[in-house]
């Protein structure tokens, strides 16, 4: 009589030949039911995102956002003269150049007492003492020193 060579196929991809004896060393099932840790990873991941989106919204809606506040921008140029052309300098004139972020700009010490500009192109002298004339800017009520300049009468 002749032996059967029939094969069957059982538990996946073990094979078996004359009466059931393996043929391959059976495959060891992964610990974790073959799953790994991706589905962790992917929960935690979600969670970390919903927790950064949701602070993000939170702030625009609590109007936190909204209370940065703008410094004053200007710019002034100093141009000092001889005005008795003995080869000192006497006078100092303050010009404001740029007012992108001024209301008002102000120029004080030395020969000027508090003269406020309001627009490109005014101007004023200060003269009579030496010392620092200080130039700041105003604006939405916050004030900021633009520039300082020293002088020698």
């Amino acid at each position: 009589m002749r032996a059967s060579r029939n094969l069957t196929k059982t538990r996946g991809t073990q094979k078996t030949r004359n009466g059931g004896l393996p043929t391959s060393t059976p495959r060891r099932e992964p610990i974790g039911g073959g799953r790994g840790f991706s589905p962790v990873i992917g929960v935690i991941l979600m969670v970390a995102i919903t927790v950064i989106l949701a602070a993000v919204i939170g702030t625009f809606v609590l109007g936190l956002g909204d209370s940065v506040e703008q410094n004053p921008q200007a710019g002034v140029t100093f141009n000092e003269a001889d005005t008795n052309d003995d080869g000192t300098n006497e006078e100092t004139t303050v010009t404001v150049t740029s007012m992108p972020r001024a209301a008002t700009v102000t120029v004080d010490g030395a020969g000027c007492s508090d003269v406020e500009l309001t627009s490109v192109g005014g101007s004023t002298t200060c003269s009579g003492s030496s010392g620092t004339v200080t130039v700041t800017a105003t604006y939405e009520g916050n004030t900021a020193v633009i520039s300082q300049h020293e002088t020698s009468y």
